[in-house]
């Protein structure tokens, strides 16, 4: 198919196709759910092993060492290290992307698996859209000291939003993190001149521009995600948003009306394709925001392929080719 919208339309249909049905499981459905358990836990071990490779300094001639020795020859008298920030902050977020599949596999574990798997598959995405970001290849000659301006744009607003909800419960807390906040924006200033972001509002973050780069936002970045690891994606942020925010429509879609006794309740279901789906896509996109990292370090990513290699050959057919982040 090799379109990432075809996935879209085909998980909200079979999303929908359990509509009447008695909320069971089939005769195999726990082996199933088992089964895709262990997938998401392989993953993980898989990631980890890949990981051990970041306990080195990066190879000069990978795209974080070269961006290093960019941002050294354009500000040699920077921060300590900054220049390896943009790489070791993506790192956290690939981290915490697994956190987030060993959470849906214990969802699967304890069976939990009607509404729960939405939120934590989008949180999944919103953190791929950071990492991809932050590394986003190809960004020209200046590729170091524009990824170093957007660790600060990240740091800077993560800093910001803390801070604005601290101010409602916890003044001084709030009072501590805009310590922070503008000591980090100081120092973006003395490495790069001019950084006056806009602190009158929250929504005033998304116009914060520092040295040519401008922060998007959640969405914004999941799409970036998006394109750049799994061809087109047009609607899957929004679908995923859809599933996870508040909304009647998806509630009803999601249970199915039973009458008993002329009393009609409505119990949640779902179906095993459905969870299928769902674990599919938690893992290809933590598998691609692996391999952005990976690549950015040049570090052996074997495991990943192997990994690959061991899961359903359809789940590599639909817009998200087993050859790793392009």
């Amino acid at each position: 198919m090799g379109r990432i919208g075809s996935f879209v339309r085909g998980l909200w249909r079979r999303s929908f196709a359990s509509q009447g049905e008695e909320p069971s499981l089939p005769d195999d459905g726990d082996r199933r759910v088992e089964d895709l358990a262990t997938i998401l836990q392989r993953l993980v071990d898989a990631w980890v092993e890949v990981g051990r490779g970041l306990s080195v300094v990066p190879p000069p001639t990978s795209p974080a060492g070269t961006d290093a020795a960019q941002f050294e020859a354009f500000k040699s008298d920077g921060p300590a290290n900054v220049g390896h920030a943009p790489g070791q902050y993506a790192g956290l977020y690939v981290e915490a992307i697994s956190q987030q599949l060993l959470a849906l596999k214990a969802l699967l574990n304890a069976r939990a698996i009607t509404v729960g798997p939405w939120p934590l598959v989008r949180a999944e995405l919103e953190l791929a859209g950071r990492v991809s970001w932050l590394l986003e290849p190809d960004l020209g000659p200046r590729s170091g000291e524009r990824r170093v301006a957007r660790f600060y744009l990240e740091s800077v607003s993560s800093l910001q939003r803390e801070r604005f909800t601290a101010g409602k419960f916890d003044k001084a807390q709030a009072k501590k993190l805009k310590s922070e906040r503008d000591a980090k924006i100081f120092e973006a200033r003395s490495v790069f001149g001019v950084f006056a972001p806009d602190l009158s509002g929250m929504d005033k973050i998304e116009t914060w521009e520092l040295h040519g780069e401008i922060l998007p936002g959640l969405g914004a970045g999941a799409s970036k995600f998006v394109d750049l690891c799994l061809s087109t994606g047009a609607g899957l942020y929004d679908f995923l948003s859809d599933y996870s925010h508040p909304s009647l429509t998806a509630i009803l879609r999601q249970t199915t009306a039973v009458d008993i006794g002329g009393i009609t309740s409505r119990p949640w279901l779902t179906t095993l394709d459905t969870v299928e789906e769902q674990v599919r896509l938690a893992c290809i996109i933590s598998y691609k925001a692996c391999h952005l990292l990976a690549g950015y370090y040049a570090l052996d990513d074997s495991p990943l392929e192997r990994w690959a290699s061991s899961v359903p050959t359809a789940w590599f057919t639909d817009g998200v080719g087993a050859e790793g982040a392009s």
